[in-house]
Formats: structure tokens, C-alpha cells, sequence
């Protein structure tokens, strides 16, 4: 069966907003962790001034009931380096973790982070930097597939046009574990290199698409990271020279059909424009059928069809699309 992961991209000329569409999963209880809570989300991204990043988790009761919420700290070798004191959240209640007001966790902390709860939670991750001459920050939603044993980031960049991909895999398991991350050229149907480690147990590694996997300078694509463990895999792609940075989530699976509830096309006097990014995550060729609608007169204009194989992507520029007018305001749709 075809499925797809789907990527939003809108932006201005300095600032970006980026959103993440796919189905997910419903939480499952957590292996034994030092707590002997019942649930947890493993959270890729927590640092402490890191090249003047700084990261917060915010964490959410997500439950009818209260939930007892511990958040465990860990290095890249797998070393528990602090835990918090455990605190009561009320139903739908949120609380914040900076790792920058953290006392306990060192200056220059680099490593990943398990939320430990007594009931089902959500999480998302900041990641700020406040020390160029622009300030720059983004989010994502922390994944919530700890026993999937293969994860597709489908917006990878390898220099293009100045964009920068980092790709972070956790060991969601309790052992270490051998992972192996692959990336695939948009323009391409088979796969561009590949490279194998192993990662400790709840700890994190960090590859750096273009320095630590070597490509294209002008590679855009997707990528896949695959294990006989578990883990999850996010994506943050930075453009040094207009502070504009991306943070998006990996998924553990697709859909035969996505929505995109707001796209643009040079819309207004400030000229919003989108991109999506479309992945065939199945292990056959598929064909990619998409349209968008106008918000302004409910009119309907058809993309481009692609023909996709497995784990290639396809990056649709709006401004690129003819027969889409300016200044369009509206949603789309994505199906295989």
C-alpha cells in the first residue's frame, strides 16, 4: 500500500514558519525507566549553550486525570546526567523545562532528554539562539512512536541554497543499538549514501547531512533511518546567513492522503509563499496527485502529478506552478 509524508513550508522573505502533517500513533507505555512511571516521550533535542543554543521542552497532561511528570537528562554516551523532581500535572495542564535555567544540567550540554509520566502526554521542543545579529529559533513536536524500528525525515539539505540539515536519532530501547541513516536526491529513484552507528541506550547522535554524510552541495531529498532497535529521528535545517531555522519531526509512518490546511502563492504586500514537500514512504513506485484551493472563490487548480519511487521526494514550489495565480491564499490536498 502507497503512502506519503508530507512537509508545509511558508515563508516570508526573513522569518519562517514550519508544520508537520502526518498521522500518528497513540503513546505506548515506556520500557522500565529509573522511575517506574508508566509512560514517556523521548525528546532528541536538549542542550544548554551549544554554540549559543539554548532548548525548552514543554510537556503536556494530555489525560483526564493528574499525571506525575519526571524529565531525565541524558548525554551522548548514554549517561543519566540529572533527573527533576517529580511534580503533579493537573488534566491538560502544560509545564516548561529550559535547559538553560537548569542548575543542574552543565554549560555546554548536548544530549537528549525522557519525559516520564504516570498518564499519556505530549511534548514540543524549542530550540533558540540569541547570540547573532539575528536571533533565530524553531519548534517541533516531539514524536510519539517509541517502538518504531524505522523513521523518514522527508525535508533534507545539503547545502542548498544555503540550507543546512541535522538529523537527530535517540535509542528509544533499553540496550545499544545499531542505526543505519540514508539519504535519497529528490531527483533521484535510488538511494544517495548511507551510514551506520550505534547509539547508547535513551542517548542521542546528532549527523550533520553535508559534513558528517557526505553529499551533493546542492542536495535536497529525503531521509531514512532504520534499526532492528527502536528509536525516533527529527530533523532542524539552519540557514547561517538569514538566521531562518526549520525543525520538523520524523514519522514512523504515511498516509494515503494529506491535507494542507494553509498554503500561499505572493500573497499580500508581504509575500507569504509555500512549498511542500511530499515523500513516498512505501516500498513500491507510486504516482503523487495533488491540487490546492483558492480560500477567496473556492476555485481548484490541479499540481503537477509525480511519479514517485520508494522514499524519493518531490519539493513543490508554489511560486513555480503557472497556472496558480499570485496572490493566492488557500489549502491543498496530497494523495497516492
Amino acid at each position: 500500500m502507497q503512502r506519503l509524508v508530507f512537509l508545509m513550508l511558508t515563508s516570508l522573505v526573513v522569518a519562517a514558519i514550519l508544520s508537520a502533517f502526518a498521522p500518528t500513533t497513540a503513546q505506548t507505555p515506556m520500557q522500565a525507566g529509573t522511575t517506574g512511571l508508566g509512560f514517556s516521550l523521548y525528546v532528541p533535542i536538549a542542550v544548554k549553550g551549544v554554540d549559543g543554543d539554548d532548548s525548552g521542552i514543554q510537556v503536556q497532561n494530555t489525560s483526564g486525570a493528574p499525571a506525575t511528570v519526571v524529565l531525565d537528562y541524558y548525554d551522548q554516551a548514554g549517561t543519566l546526567v540529572f533527573s527533576t523532581t517529580p511534580q503533579t500535572l493537573a488534566a491538560g495542564i502544560s509545564v516548561t523545562f529550559y535547559q538553560a535555567g537548569e542548575p543542574s544540567l552543565p554549560f555546554g550540554f548536548d544530549g537528549s532528554a525522557v519525559v516520564r509520566s504516570s498518564q499519556p502526554i505530549g511534548a514540543i521542543v524549542n530550540r533558540v539562539n540569541y547570540t547573532g545579529p539575528v536571533a533565530s529559533a524553531d519548534s517541533l513536536t516531539v514524536p510519539d512512536a517509541p517502538t518504531a524500528t524505522q523513521f523518514t525525515v522527508p525535508l533534507v539539505y545539503g547545502g542548498l541554497n544555503g540550507y543546512m540539515t541535522t538529523l537527530s536519532v535517540q535509542n528509544t530501547g533499553s540496550a545499544t543499538a545499531t542505526y543505519t541513516v540514508g539519504v535519497q536526491a529528490n531527483n533521484s529513484a535510488s538511494p544517495t549514501t548511507s551510514t551506520s552507528s550505534t547509539i547508547p541506550a535513551n542517548a542521542v547522535q546528532r549527523i550533520r547531512v553535508g559534513i558528517d554524510l557526505a553529499v551533493p552541495s546542492d542536495f535536497i531529498g529525503t531521509a531514512t533511518v532504520s534499526s532492528a532497535g527502536t528509536l525516533v529521528a527529527v530533523g532542524e535545517t539552519r540557514n547561517a546567513s538569514t538566521s531562518i531555522w526549520l525543525g520538523y519531526p520524523g514519522v514512523a509512518t504515511g498516509a494515503l492522503a494529506v491535507n494542507a490546511p494553509l498554503l500561499f502563492k505572493n500573497y499580500d504586500n508581504n509575500g507569504w509563499v509555500s512549498a511542500a514537500q511530499v515523500v513516498n514512504v512505501s516500498n513500491t513506485t507510486t504516482t503523487v496527485n495533488a491540487s490546492v484551493k483558492s480560500r477567496d472563490d473556492n476555485v481548484s487548480y490541479d499540481l503537477p502529478s509525480q511519479r514517485l519511487a520508494p522514499n524519493q521526494g518531490f519539493f513543490y514550489d508554489l511560486t513555480a506552478i503557472g497556472n496558480l495565480p499570485d496572490n493566492f491564499v488557500g489549502s491543498g490536498i496530497f494523495t497516492a
